[in-house]
């Protein structure tokens, strides 16, 4: 598998979008990289890691409940079942 964190973001979004890769893992990523390198470059005042892992697992989550959605339920319109009175 190539490197996340040098792919770019368009590919990446795509990556996610067909089910490649989840949230979770770019984030997972991208955390070991700023612990490679903010020693040197202090670019982070502040990184809440739990909060960004929290985040990305609720995206993930979401993909899979409206995929599960959109795949499970027929797509009939509404109007067809109301009755006139």
């Amino acid at each position: 598998m190539e490197n996340i964190t040098t792919t770019s973001a368009h590919d990446l979004v795509e990556k996610i979008k067909k089910g490649e890769i989840s949230s979770v893992e770019v984030c997972e990523a991208y955390i070991e990289r700023i612990k490679k390198f903010d020693k040197d470059v202090k670019a982070w005042a502040f990184f809440d890691k739990k909060l960004l892992i929290e985040k990305a697992k609720e995206k993930d989550e979401y993909k899979v409940r409206q995929t599960f959605r959109s795949t499970s339920w027929p797509t009939y319109s509404c109007k067809r079942y109301y009755w006139h009175v």
